[in-house]
């Protein structure tokens, strides 16, 4: 039997989605960003209990690319009455560094929006991660853009993982291997779904 190729099966996938993506009229996926971030308040003051009962507020964020959902993290801090506070990740060699309190960006060379100035913080200090993807699996499993850049630095990562996109990249044929991220909920415009761990775990073997 042939082994699977994963490699070029991704390709193919990523590419099939950002063309769906990029068929969406702007004013529809306008909408559907604009109800997933009332869905990350939403999120946030649920967790409230929860963060109420551990003093770590400060999660990571990120800056949206073309295709992702347009979100502005300042908004959603302004929403919530508990103190929050968002750090936004810059690429250095191989990894990820994030950076809180940040005043100052550039665009770089993958054209996304990276911090130039901020406070270091390192990823033991994040409660959790925001974070984006081309597709989720429904058991929570990330296709990235292929640089390997999200499984690279959380693989360890101990925090709550929650993966933002739209519902049509919320999906049970995106291919996946056994190292790709795993998240522990899911927020799109249609709700926020929370990961079945056992379904994770058997579909993980």
């Amino acid at each position: 039997m042939n082994a699977i190729d994963y490699k070029s099966l991704k390709k193919d996938f990523r590419k099939s989605i950002l063309a769906k993506i990029a068929g969406q009229s702007p004013d529809d996926l306008r909408a559907h960003s604009l109800s997933i971030q009332n869905n990350i308040v939403s999120f946030f003051k649920q967790m409230a209990p929860l963060k109420a009962a551990h003093s770590n507020s400060l999660w990571g964020c990120y800056q949206s690319l073309s295709g992702e959902p347009q979100i502005n993290f300042d908004l959603v801090k302004s929403f919530l009455e508990t103190k929050l506070e968002f750090a936004y990740p810059k690429v250095i060699d191989q990894s990820i560094q994030f950076l809180s309190h940040v005043d100052q960006w550039q665009v770089s060379q993958l054209n996304v929006q990276e911090p130039i100035n901020g406070q270091e913080i390192a990823l033991n200090q994040l409660a959790g991660l925001l974070i984006p993807a081309v597709a989720f699996h429904r058991t929570g499993y990330r296709l990235g853009r292929g640089l390997g850049f999200y499984d690279r630095t959380f693989a360890q990562f101990t925090g709550l993982k929650v993966g933002i996109c739209y519902e049509l990249n919320y999906l049970n044929n995106v291919p996946y291997e056994s190292h790709d991220l795993c998240m522990d909920y899911i927020i799109t415009e249609k709700q926020i779904y929370k990961i079945d761990k056992i379904q994770k775990q058997e579909n993980s073997k």
